[in-house]
C-alpha cells in the first residue's frame, strides 16, 4: 500500500468522503537560508521571484510554500524533484543554506468542497475566512495537537501538509467532525 493512502482507506471503506482525497504525489524539501539566498533559490528554481508572507506559488510543476521569513517548503509535483537539490546546490554553492528532503516525514491531503473551511476550523485556531486567509495563501498551524502546514488553493479547497504520524488522527477527526458539520461536494 503506498506511503499516503493506507489510513485513508480505512477511513473511507467506513464511510465513502469525496471530499477528502490523498493530494498528488510530491517531493518535499524545506530550505533555510537568508532572504537574498531564498530570493536566488525561487529563481534558481523557475520563479520569478520568491513567495511573500504567508504566500504559496504553485507553476504546475512545483509550488514554494512561505513557512517563515527565512523556510521555505518546495513541492516537487512532478520528475523534476530529483533536480531540486542539484539546482539549489549550485545556485546556492557559496551562500549558506540548508536544504533538507523531507518527502517521508509528510503526506499530503486535498480537501474540498462546500463547508471544508467551517470543519477546517472546527479543528484550527486560525481564522480561515477568505477575507482573511485568501486563495493561494498558506501557514503552518495547528489542527488540534498536531502541526500541519495548511495551504488554501481555491475558495473551498485545501492542501494539507502533515507529518506521516498524525494523519490518520487528522483524518479521522475531521470524519467524525463532518457527522454534525457536512461537506457537499462541488
Amino acid at each position: 500500500m503506498s506511503e499516503s493512502t493506507a489510513s485513508l482507506e480505512s477511513i473511507t471503506a467506513q464511510r465513502a468522503h469525496s471530499w477528502l482525497s490523498v493530494a498528488s504525489p510530491a517531493a518535499r524539501f524545506v530550505l533555510q537560508a537568508d532572504v537574498p539566498t531564498l530570493a536566488a533559490a525561487a529563481q534558481a528554481l523557475g520563479f520569478e521571484s520568491d513567495v511573500g508572507t504567508c504566500e504559496a506559488r504553485d507553476d504546475g510543476r512545483m509550488a514554494l510554500l512561505w513557512l517563515g521569513p527565512d523556510e521555505r517548503l518546495i513541492l516537487a509535483w512532478q520528475d523534476d524533484a530529483r533536480q531540486i537539490s542539484p539546482r539549489i546546490r549550485s545556485a546556492l554553492a557559496d551562500q549558506p543554506h540548508s536544504l533538507v528532503d523531507v518527502t517521508h516525514r509528510q503526506v499530503s491531503r486535498r480537501l474540498q468542497g462546500q463547508g471544508i473551511t467551517e470543519l477546517l476550523n472546527c479543528g484550527c485556531p486560525q481564522d480561515l475566512d477568505p477575507t482573511q486567509f485568501a486563495v493561494d495563501r498558506c501557514s503552518r498551524t495547528l489542527f488540534n495537537k498536531a502541526e500541519i502546514v495548511l495551504w488554501r488553493r481555491g475558495i473551498n479547497e485545501f492542501h494539507v501538509e502533515i507529518w506521516r504520524s498524525y494523519a490518520d488522527y487528522f483524518e479521522r477527526w475531521l470524519v467524525e467532525a463532518s457527522q454534525d458539520l457536512p461537506v457537499s461536494t462541488l
